[in-house]
């Protein structure tokens, strides 16, 4: 589109900081204010750069020329990453990789005690619950080092293992639960327990002495504490801690079961 040159000889006002001053396109300007059409001509003859608009045309007619570089003008932010961050930041993530992977052994070790902990004391809970429910006498019972019979094919191996039997009245001692396993790992130490000769590993098996806690049908306990912790059992079936991080499950005379851990 062509325009006649006197439209481009208008006046045109420049806003610096504290001041405005008059300025033409091309010819000593007269102060005065743009008609609409000739706003919208100007604007489509002073095209956008990468800068933004070099033009602003205000509500009053009155229009605004930023200067390249100046501080009216939208800058755009470049940023990124030199060397020697981009050198400290693979060396940060190299230290916390290298911590991270030296913990795992420990971190394992602890959730395998916490959850072998966990699983006999949820047993004994819910062996005292059938006691009282069922008006029964219950016993979570443990093969060690005094049990003689066969443990099949390391059924219930000792140290290692542990099962629920029930009786009411003076009927004999049956299982209720199947054998149930230790995280690997973890080892228990009952030795301290009540022994009884009881069924071993099933109810058509020959008697052999085992290690019981055990629930009356009011929910009452003689009561008996073990310990449980990472460990092993040797070749003479003796359970050995390899480290401090053992746990002591109590159970007291009203039959509640407390899991103590070192601080």
């Amino acid at each position: 589109m062509n325009f006649p040159a006197k439209i481009l000889t208008l006046p045109v006002i420049i806003w610096t900081r504290g001041s405005a001053r008059t300025r033409s396109i091309l010819t000593p300007p007269i102060k005065t204010r743009f008609p609409p059409i000739v706003r919208v001509a100007v604007a489509r003859l002073l095209p956008e750069s990468r800068f933004g608009p070099p033009a602003r045309i205000g509500p009053a007619g009155r229009m605004t020329i930023f200067k390249v570089g100046s501080n009216h003008m939208p800058r755009q932010s470049q940023s990124g990453f030199t060397l020697v961050e981009l050198l400290a930041v693979l060396v940060i993530m190299a230290i916390l990789m290298t911590a991270g992977i030296l913990s795992v052994p420990g971190l394992l070790k602890s959730t395998g005690l916490s959850t072998g902990l966990r699983q006999v004391s949820n047993t004994l809970n819910l062996a005292r619950q059938y006691a009282v429910t069922h008006r029964a006498t219950t016993r979570v019972v443990f093969p060690y080092s005094g049990t003689t019979g066969s443990t099949g094919t390391n059924l219930a191996p000792w140290y290692l293992s542990y099962s629920v039997m029930a009786r009411t009245g003076t009927s004999a001692y049956v299982y209720i639960s199947k054998w149930e396993r230790l995280p690997a790992g973890v080892v228990l130490n009952v030795d301290s327990l009540s022994v009884d000769s009881l069924p071993f590993p099933t109810n058509s098996a020959p008697p052999c002495s085992l290690v019981y806690i055990q629930f009356g049908p009011t929910g009452e306990s003689p009561g008996g504490t073990f310990a449980m912790g990472d460990g092993f059992v040797t070749v003479a079936n003796t359970p050995t801690f390899t480290s401090a991080n053992v746990g002591t499950i109590r159970v007291n005379g009203i039959g509640r079961v407390r899991i103590e851990r070192p601080e």
